[in-house]
């Protein structure tokens, strides 16, 4: 029994979780802070950067 409780406690956790990134983005917002020259998938986001 304990098992399941937990199971469905996760689940509404990660649930949450989606729900605010998708509420995030449709608003305009983003997960990106914004410095591109720390992040380390600044090339997924932007393309191909030239050294």
């Amino acid at each position: 029994m304990a098992t399941v409780v937990i199971g469905i406690i996760v689940a509404a956790v990660i649930s949450a979780a989606a729900y605010k990134i998708y509420s995030d983005k449709k608003k305009g917002k983003s997960a990106c802070g914004g410095k591109c020259s720390c992040c380390g998938g600044g090339c997924a986001c932007h393309g191909e950067m030239k050294k």
